[in-house]
């Protein structure tokens, strides 16, 4: 599990805190969607899409917020090719939102459709070219994803990222211990 940065937090309903910029997360800005704006850099939008914040300690305080967020994030980012949709981005979030639903007991239909439809991106999007941490990340979202439904269908995430897991520790982890 993926400690919280702290300079990311959800003040209240709306309210996103990162790096000390207040964000309403329903905002157009001048470059679009809040969710993929440009008015604050990449590396913004990139935190922004972890939903790190739905995990945070008091995040209990927004769980129905949370759970429309995350339906309203679905129904506004269907272009595949923004930000929102690198493999990385994906990795992170969906192991968000995993952790989110079982922590809450949630089961919405729309949020698990969401989650399958965006690990079958991931597996055919697999960060070979960048490597390192990105194929763990990419890994670890596979197999979460395989376990967390535990079906035929999410069947072939978990041997993809138990796979992609086990040649890359073996590349990455030398015989020292060492990370390479």
């Amino acid at each position: 599990i993926r400690f919280i940065d702290k300079n990311i937090t959800l003040v209240k309903e709306n309210i996103l805190n990162i790096n000390n910029i207040n964000i309403k997360l329903d905002q157009h800005t001048k470059n679009g969607l809040i969710w993929n704006t440009k008015d604050y850099g990449k590396l913004f939008c990139y935190n922004l899409n972890y939903f790190d914040f739905l995990n945070q300690i008091n995040s209990n305080t927004y769980i129905d917020y949370n759970q429309k967020l995350i339906k309203k994030w679905i129904a506004v980012n269907k272009n595949f090719k923004n930000i929102e949709y690198e493999s990385y981005v994906i990795s992170l979030r969906l192991v968000n939102w995993i952790i989110y639903l079982l922590k809450n007991n949630n089961s919405d239909v729309v949020i698990l459709n969401s989650i399958l439809q965006q690990a079958n991106l991931l597996s055919k999007k697999i960060e070979y070219n960048i490597q390192a941490n990105h194929l763990i990340k990419n890994a670890k979202c596979l197999i979460f994803v395989g376990i967390f439904f535990n079906n035929n269908i999410s069947e072939k995430f978990y041997k993809i990222g138990i796979n992609l897991f086990n040649d890359e520790i073996d590349k990455q982890i030398l015989k020292d211990g060492a990370h390479y």
